[in-house]
């Protein structure tokens, strides 16, 4: 399996080779931030799916360890449609930081908390965000902070090469996030591994790439 968006762990299998962000790249990248910058007291929020509860799962010890504390935890479906008593509940808990990993239609959460003003008082560090998600804000959601591989607007000249390169392709006005880059890392990386005639009886192929070196500069 060749996994191309945001990995919680818990797998370790000669068939699986993930190219997205794993915890340690993105929790722990931004929790001893988020401890250091805004404080140390969390509410986490996230969807009622694996991938938020796993995260949640590994961010709890990794938050303690940094001297901070968890002081509530929410799953729901992100299918409300008035999300006032869940903001009132996030502002009633006084945590300086909302560990948020609801996506889909939950993430007009946002809009909602901040019009409610919920975002003058708490910081989000917001789990697999990417620049396609601003429009869903509607110029709402100030104050949020996330870690993603690579960034559109980046001055690397390797980011800003294949952000031209995939607007080329689409159109001049499309939005290239983080997941588009991964993807297509993705794709290059396999074709770039040894196929073997089908008739073979040698190794499998994910025993050949093991050790193989990954290009994951973007724009090649």
């Amino acid at each position: 399996m060749l996994y191309a968006t945001n990995y919680e762990g818990g797998k370790c299998s000669r068939y699986l080779f993930s190219f997205g962000a794993v915890p340690n790249q993105e929790l722990g990248q931004l929790l001893p931030y988020l401890t250091q910058t805004f404080g140390n007291t969390y509410f986490l929020l996230g969807a009622d799916r694996v991938w938020p509860h796993q995260m949640f799962d590994i961010a709890q010890p990794l938050i303690a360890k940094l001297g901070g504390r968890v002081v509530g935890t929410r799953y729901t479906l992100g299918t409300e449609t008035d999300f006032s008593p869940l903001i009132k509940e996030v502002a009633a808990s006084k945590a300086k930081v909302l560990l948020f990993a609801l996506k889909g239609d939950g993430m007009d959460f946002i809009r909602q908390a901040d019009e409610a003003g919920l975002l003058k008082e708490i910081t989000v560090a917001f789990l697999g965000r990417s620049e396609v998600d601003l429009g869903i804000f509607r110029g709402k959601g100030q104050n949020m902070v996330t870690v993603v591989p690579a960034v559109a607007a980046s001055e690397d000249p390797a980011v800003k090469a294949f952000v031209a390169k995939a607007r080329a392709a689409a159109n001049p006005g499309v939005a290239v996030s983080n997941y588009v880059m991964t993807h297509y890392n993705t794709l290059i990386d396999s074709r770039r591994q040894p196929r073997r005639p089908a008739s073979s009886t040698r190794r499998p192929s994910s025993t050949r790439w093991r050790g193989s070196p990954l290009r994951r500069r973007p724009g090649r």
